[in-house]
């Protein structure tokens, strides 16, 4: 089948699906407005800026992508960019993509970008979110009738699987996050200064605007010998950490669906996160780690504590977690079932 992908070149997650699908016989071509060194064929686009008259330029971009590609299917990936692009440029069929922010944010910001979304929604032929709570979000702007198709995002359990090792000494405990308020890190460090008795050791992979107050936080607390702030770092070294580690921590205020989740879950970690989004869809509680209220950090500092109080047990939901990742959530059934999309609405 013909793909075009109109989504953000530089994301991970444009990466696998073009890939993805790529690697499963099917001609993939992206329009971005961001540099990528993806190896398919692609269709730059200018930077949006604000005003209709480059928003419209934009959308005959699109259109001429599709019009020289001449795709089977149109895929936007962010509804609130790339999905309005593809619907003011007319093309199709349309598959959108929901991916959070665009359905539970964007709107709350203004009564247009409501109508917006509504408009970009109603062209599609299809709607996709990663989750049920996404799904949800997205429900108010979709045509009466209508619902967003559940497709999640799966994890290459080949890939993100145990090592075999043993765990870090002292205990790791590993939040592969940015660093944005959203996330909860401030929430995490918290909870750990409540921990500071007995020995471990805490990892921060990734980078955001609320790095500068977690470096004065970790100080103020008396934890700058024990939690690193790592910065970003390639997704090799996440999953080598993730490895190592005793406890993966996702203490989010705001959270579409959870893919680090089941990256921790695939390697057999056990996982503790925040009881909001899309996270309990991909955390059986008590099974394969625990949930907590969001920014509870006496509470987040008591599962903690829980998990590494019993390696035994920790290593049981470790297994559990693999197995939930490898019954529902692998990257392949993922594929077909966004491929059920594609046979459902094309021509």
């Amino acid at each position: 089948m013909r793909l075009l992908l109109v989504a953000n070149g530089a994301s991970i997650h444009t990466e696998r699906w073009v890939l993805g699908l790529k690697g499963r016989g099917h001609e993939v071509a992206l329009a971005t407005d961001v540099s990528s060194t993806l190896p398919v064929r692609q269709f730059p686009l200018d930077p949006l800026k604000r005003g209709r008259v480059n928003f419209l330029a934009l959308a005959a971009q699109v259109r001429a992508a599709a019009r020289e590609f001449r795709p089977q299917i149109v895929h936007a990936h962010y509804v609130s960019h790339y999905g309005l692009l593809a619907a003011a440029a007319r093309v199709g069929p349309l598959v959108a993509s929901v991916w959070g922010a665009d359905v539970e944010v964007f709107p709350r910001r203004h009564a247009a970008n409501r109508r917006l979304l509504t408009y970009a929604l109603a062209r599609a032929a299809a709607v996709t979110a990663t989750s049920r709570h996404l799904a949800g979000a997205a429900a108010p702007y979709l045509p009466p009738g209508r619902r967003a198709v559940v497709v999640p995002f799966g994890v290459d359990a080949g890939r993100f699987r145990p090592s075999g090792a043993p765990p870090a000494d002292p205990p790791l405990i590993v939040c592969n996050k940015h660093l944005e308020p959203d996330y909860g890190p401030d929430v995490l460090v918290d909870a750990l200064a409540c921990l500071a008795e007995r020995p471990w050791q805490a990892e921060l992979l990734g980078d955001g605007s609320a790095r500068p107050a977690l470096a004065a936080q970790i100080a103020r607390k008396g934890l700058g010998g024990r939690v690193r702030l790592v910065g970003r770092v390639a997704p090799d070294v996440v999953l080598e950490r993730l490895q190592a580690a005793a406890v993966a921590v996702y203490p989010s205020r705001r959270e579409s669906f959870g893919v680090a989740t089941l990256e921790a879950e695939a390697v057999g970690v056990p996982v503790i996160a925040s009881r909001v989004g899309g996270l309990p869809e991909v955390l059986d509680d008590g099974a394969t780690g625990w949930l907590v209220d969001p920014d509870d950090p006496a509470g987040l500092a008591a599962a903690i504590h829980r998990v590494l109080d019993d390696p035994a047990g920790a290593e049981a939901m470790g297994r559990r977690g693999r197995q939930l990742v490898e019954q529902r959530f692998s990257w392949e059934a993922a594929l077909a079932a966004m491929e059920g999309v594609y046979a459902g609405v094309a021509p």
